[in-house]
């Protein structure tokens, strides 16, 4: 069973939604927290500037509201406005979200993004269960025809496209954008278009992680409050859990910006800014007021028609669950394929890379290994001819061309990432310091010429699979 819950704008101002926001640091408590509880079988926690929702897979019916409350540290659940939805409710509640539809402003793109992050992170945390994957995937594919058939929003409906309402209303010439995340290279970009003179702020900048609209110029975020008196305008849009812009600062300027746009929830800018001489200050809310109301032309009843096709789909889905329901399930099938003229990836260079690379030499595998420095035995398996070596770090073109591939580095941040390209490559790829992130499980392997067999605990239980691929191997 799959219960949602949660606050949105409908029921929440934006006080009150901040009290529910959750920081990177508080995510990784939150999902540490909800995989203790027995109850809980999995988890995904969404949190964006309009709402907060934990989706939970259980078996047990329990107040998944009082839960979210209790990881977000809010005592007075009873008297806070929410709404929670089961089961096929839950799957066209996201669906909804995903393309926009339940989004202040109507048919807005940034959301669906959002819940992709969403089950990224839980799956990161190891919190997403089956039920939940297969819900986040419907949700997300039904968002994505929403968005190509339906078309709901257009580039004038977003929230960057209403602060450029009241920039361009206020003969804005110079601003300053706080933040260099999605909404602040956005609005950074949108000011230049204009024709505005434009800062971003950056925290740190280094080759290929920030992008820069061009046109702009940037200043380190701690220098912010010196490039002030130049402005006439303020644009922030950070997740910071602490305001970037105070009024004890802001109060010291001679000039001070007129016009003080906070697109952040939490907010950004200390809301007394705007009780200061002379100052025009939105939140939010105030940017988005009677959006949610403005007529949709029909396009709900369009997204409906594609959202019921899905939550069919996933009723026969839980369905079929519930069939094959019983006994404990092994998550990995043993399935026999052929390894003729098929290239086999080994990144890194050390024991564990040297004992696969020994298996799968035992079969017809094309095998590459690619490693900085490599054991002996790799080396004299090289100048047999046995295998090809590449005496470097790994590099995503070495996966081109790849039936299997197996990271076994002695760099997690590699190994993962060795993972994810393989993924998404459809390429079956084993990582050697994380379960989680194969798409295989390397098994042992008896090779008795005519009779090949492979064996896996699962990951659970090294001793007990060595033992039990000795047996095997004598009996073969």
């Amino acid at each position: 069973m799959i219960i949602v819950a949660g606050i949105d704008y409908n029921q929440a101002s934006i006080e009150e939604r901040e009290r529910f926001t959750f920081t990177d640091e508080a995510l990784c408590g939150a999902y540490e927290q909800l995989k203790s509880m027995h109850q809980i079988i999995g988890a995904v926690i969404i949190s964006t500037c309009n709402r907060t929702e934990l989706y939970v897979s259980s078996e047990n019916e329990f107040d998944v509201f009082d839960l979210l409350c209790s990881i977000a540290g809010i005592d007075s659940a009873g008297a806070i406005a929410h709404y929670e939805l089961r089961g096929i409710d839950a799957l066209r509640h996201l669906c909804s979200l995903g393309s926009g539809i339940k989004s202040q402003i109507f048919g807005e793109d940034q959301i669906i993004a959002q819940v992709k992050e969403a089950i990224g992170k839980a799956r990161e945390h190891g919190a997403a269960d089956a039920a939940l994957e297969v819900l986040f995937r419907d949700a997300i594919s039904a968002a994505k025809r929403i968005k190509t058939e339906v078309r709901p929003g257009t580039r004038e409906d977003s929230i960057v496209h209403r602060a450029m309402d009241i920039i361009k209303r206020s003969g804005i010439k110079n601003a300053l954008v706080i933040g260099s995340g999605e909404i602040g290279r956005l609005m950074t970009g949108a000011l230049v278009e204009y024709g505005c003179n434009a800062t971003m702020t950056l925290r740190t900048y280094r080759h290929g992680e920030t992008i820069v609209p061009p046109g702009a110029q940037t200043i380190n975020y701690s220098d912010r409050y010196s490039l002030l008196p130049d402005c006439d305008a303020v644009i922030s849009a950070t997740r910071s859990p602490h305001f970037t812009i105070t009024r004890d600062e802001v109060a010291k300027l001679a000039p001070c910006p007129g016009l003080w746009l906070d697109l952040a929830v939490p907010r950004d800018i200390d809301p007394s800014v705007a009780g200061l001489s002379g100052v025009e200050y939105y939140d939010l809310d105030m940017l988005s007021d009677g959006e949610a109301y403005k007529d949709r032309g029909g396009k709900e009843a369009q997204a409906d028609m594609i959202i019921e096709e899905y939550a069919l789909g996933f009723e026969r889905w839980v369905d079929g669950q519930r069939i094959i329901a019983g006994g404990d399930k092994s998550e990995y099938f043993p399935m026999f394929v052929s390894s003729k003229g098929k290239k086999a990836l080994i990144a890194g260079g050390g024991k564990i890379a040297s004992r696969r690379a020994h298996t799968l030499l035992q079969f017809d595998f094309d095998v590459i290994v690619t490693a900085p420095e490599t054991l002996r035995e790799i080396d004299r398996l090289h100048d047999a001819g046995l295998l090809k070596l590449n005496r470097r770090e790994f590099i995503d073109a070495d996966l081109d061309g790849c039936f299997i591939a197996v990271a076994a580095t002695d760099d997690r941040s590699v190994n993962r990432q060795i993972g994810e390209l393989a993924k998404q490559r459809g390429i079956y790829v084993s990582v050697a310091d994380s379960r989680d992130e194969c798409s295989f499980l390397f098994p042992a392997v008896a090779n008795g010429g005519d009779i090949v067999a492979g064996l896996t605990s699962g990951g659970k239980s090294h001793h007990a699979l060595v033992r039990a691929a000795k047996k095997v191997r004598d009996v073969l």
